[in-house]
């Protein structure tokens, strides 16, 4: 076993000599910036240990440069930072081994009783379903639908049945007639079967839509079914109910069908749009970014 290095260093609690020993992982990360020592008190009553960045004379008295406050804090940060590193690495890990389904996966629709490009008619709803029994209109209300020929059963009806069918408030349903009567559009989106997205890309909207309205029925739950490659382009109305909620109807140029769709959160997109980072990693990058500073700043002090 290599006997200790012997140091002209002092011991900051108790002045005994101190003997050099081997840098844990963590010294040499901080020695990527400041080049430090790690020491050991040579007096067993004592036994502390430490880090020092700089020589200093063999008098006590020169502990200044002696591991102090801020090299502390900077080895909290680290140490935090590593730990949070290692947290998320764990989770990833697990979750790449779990056979548990994914919450996306778990939330998935059912597959359609219907090959892609063809339409589903639906299911009809039980009698007590508050759907029918509150609907007001001579609409009949289904669920379960699939749009797969865009204008192969354009909309009948009014746009007020459709969204008093869809049980959309009174003031909301006044505010979008009123938009569409005078062509008072929000955006436009194309539609596939894989997404609703504006022009611009700035908003996206679920595939699975509330409710359409096509024929004389209103569906709700009808999934977009197009043929791969098909696209289609529809208005949307936008209006706010009494809580300041949004509202959005979708009216498409090929048939005229009315739809409340379902907007998608703004951090789904991935149209330019930065992605949110996992706690972990942000906390991760806060603690580095921190331990960085207040090393950079001990060594300029000592410069």
């Amino acid at each position: 076993m290599k006997t200790p290095e012997k140091s002209a260093h002092a011991c900051p609690q108790c002045g005994q000599p101190v003997s050099r020993v081997h840098r844990h992982f963590g010294d040499r990360v901080v020695a990527v910036l400041e080049k430090v020592y790690r020491y050991r008190c040579t007096n067993p009553e004592c036994e502390w240990e430490g880090i020092v960045s700089l020589p200093t004379p063999q008098d006590a008295a020169a502990g200044a440069h002696a591991v102090t406050w801020k090299i502390r804090a900077t080895w909290l940060l680290i140490g935090a930072a590593m730990a949070l590193v290692a947290v998320g690495g764990i989770k990833l890990y697990r979750s790449s081994r779990s056979p548990a389904p994914s919450v996306a996966a778990a939330n998935a629709p059912a597959p359609l009783p219907v090959p892609a490009g063809e339409s589903f008619d639906g299911y009809a709803l039980p009698s007590d379903d508050v759907r029918v029994k509150g609907n007001r209109t001579d609409l009949t209300v289904r669920r379960g639908c699939a749009w797969g020929v865009p204008g192969g059963n354009p909309y009948k009806g009014t746009v007020r049945q459709a969204l008093v069918a869809a049980r959309l408030p009174e003031d909301v349903t006044s505010k979008i007639g009123i938009l569409i009567e005078r062509g008072i559009v929000s955006d436009r989106v194309v539609i596939t079967r894989d997404s609703i997205n504006t022009t611009s890309g700035k908003r996206r909207f679920d595939t699975t839509i509330p409710s359409m309205a096509f024929g004389k029925t209103v569906c709700f739950g009808t999934r977009v079914n197009f043929q791969p490659g098909h696209v289609e382009v529809a208005d949307i109305y936008d209006a706010t109910d009494a809580t300041g909620a949004k509202v959005t109807v979708m009216v498409p140029y090929v048939c005229g069908n009315v739809s409340v769709l379902s907007e998608r959160p703004h951090y789904y997109l991935h149209n330019g749009d930065h992605s949110v980072p996992e706690p972990a990693a942000a906390a991760s990058l806060v603690a580095a970014l921190a331990a960085l500073f207040l090393v950079t700043r001990v060594r300029r002090q000592r410069d």
